[in-house]
């Protein structure tokens, strides 16, 4: 990727030294980080790191250098959505691993289930209005915020949800919301 420093005439020699050392700054991530590129949407990068930055063209306005990123997570991050219902639509070129949640009635177990016979069960006492969280990524759930993984039924199994048209079924809950991100290779 180009990174092009165009200031103009307005800024002194002084100001741009010290803009080049925030730049610097901005991409020394060494943890990573997300990279967004320009004219690319709202897709993002994460676990983007820079490997490397050639020499600035010139030291003054309308100098450029080349930045090399390497993305560490090969997929792109797209649109950040959700679903109450029990069809939704996963659009992207890649498997999504969702977060659901519900709303538990009273009773001793909650369940999910996805259209090829995958499932997550939980299994404890449950009161009416609780919230149960299952994260997929994590393959970890929590009930009112609370650990709650010991109780997820061995059979369970957290699935991906691959791009396309989905039918979702849910057991001892009131409501439930299915939040996912797009994802694209």
């Amino acid at each position: 990727m180009r990174l092009h420093l165009d200031a103009g005439s307005q800024m002194t020699a002084c100001e741009l030294s010290r803009l080049r050392a925030l730049l610097r700054a901005w991409l020394c991530a060494p943890g990573g980080g997300d990279l967004v590129v320009p004219g690319e949407g709202a897709l993002a990068w994460r676990d983007a790191v820079v490997t490397g930055v050639s020499d600035w063209s010139s030291l003054f306005e309308g100098g450029s250098c080349a930045v090399d990123f390497t993305c560490y997570d090969p997929v792109a991050y797209g649109t950040a959505r959700s679903c109450t219902g029990v069809e939704l639509e996963v659009l992207g070129t890649w498997p999504t691993l969702p977060v659901v949640t519900l709303t538990a009635t009273a009773g001793t177990a909650v369940k999910v289930a996805d259209d090829a016979g995958r499932y997550v069960l939980v299994e404890r006492e449950f009161s009416s209005g609780d919230e149960v969280a299952m994260d997929f990524a994590a393959e970890s759930v929590t009930v009112d915020g609370e650990g709650a993984s010991a109780d997820v039924c061995v059979e369970s199994a957290f699935f991906s949800l691959s791009p396309g048209a989905h039918v979702l079924t849910f057991s001892g809950c009131s409501a439930h919301e299915v939040a996912w991100t797009e994802r694209w290779l």
